[in-house]
């Protein structure tokens, strides 16, 4: 299962980050390095760890982070000026450089995180909210699952897992093109699950998860699966009922189909407390 070294919650932070470097890793994956991250020289966060980024307003070239009162509750700036959140996921972290890698999905003008990555420079400046906090990942055997939006999380992931780690990865994408690789030194199989224009968005990830083996008696897994609410939803009762799996398993959703992060938002977070 999963342990985390800090049973309570640790205080938010609130960084402003600078764009260093972004290199196209697949045609809808931008990697997007950035400064400024304190944790990452600290040590003090984990590959798939979620954070908050916060964009820029069109005319600023920052934009005006939240800042905590004296009892540590966030205080948001006006409503004017408020700035754009969106939630992603640590890629990786490079603690020599104090640099982070953020990796986005990109679909065009459709939505803004996608549209301020698409046009991304060098010396461009967001905001990041995140806790510190370091997850190990501990069990007899590993079972993944998610969607494009899961991806980074997933090989951060995989890429810090020890060498005895054994298990299986089923990560659905849009088709060939958008397959990345993932250096691991764990003997957990990726499999790719290829759309291809024709399978709806979660058919093929929800039906190769379905038809995973239960594990042995006496066998330990650990479920870590990410993607769309409806998606989710089903693989978690799945995976409940017939794994017998407890709330300390990962099943979350990134997204909902025809909804944005501000409408989703409420949605997300009650579902997060359900697992709780």
């Amino acid at each position: 299962m999963k342990q985390t070294e800090n049973k309570a919650p640790s205080p938010i932070q609130f960084d402003t980050i600078e764009v260093t470097a972004y290199k196209d890793v697949t045609p809808h994956m931008r990697s997007i390095t950035f400064k400024g991250c304190r944790a990452a020289s600290r040590k003090s966060l984990s590959p798939g760890a979620h954070v908050k980024v916060f964009l820029p307003l069109p005319g600023q070239d920052r934009p005006v982070l939240p800042t905590l009162d004296e009892s540590g509750k966030v205080v948001h700036p006006p409503q004017d000026i408020k700035p754009i959140v969106r939630t992603y996921t640590l890629r990786s972290y490079n603690a020599e450089t104090g640099e982070i890698q953020i990796d986005f999905v990109l679909h065009g003008d459709n939505g803004p995180a996608s549209a301020w990555a698409g046009k991304v420079q060098p010396g461009d400046i967001i905001g990041l909210a995140y806790r510190e906090g370091l997850a190990s990942y501990t069990a007899d055997h590993f079972v993944f699952g998610g969607d494009e939006t899961a991806l980074p999380a997933i090989s951060g992931i995989l890429e810090n897992l020890p060498a005895s780690a054994t298990g299986e990865a089923w990560i659905e994408i849009a088709g060939p093109q958008e397959e990345q690789e993932i250096i691991t030194e764990s003997q957990v199989k990726i499999n790719w699950l290829h759309r291809n224009e024709t399978a709806a968005h979660g058919d093929l990830l929800i039906n190769a998860l379905l038809n995973v083996n239960t594990p042995d008696a006496g066998v330990k897994p650990y479920v870590w699966v990410a993607a769309e609410f409806e998606t989710i939803k089903q693989l978690r009762n799945h995976f409940r009922e017939n794994w017998n799996l407890d709330k300390s398993e990962h099943a979350v959703a990134y997204w909902k189909l025809d909804m944005d992060e501000d409408k989703f938002h409420d949605l997300r977070h009650q579902q997060m407390a359900e697992q709780k």
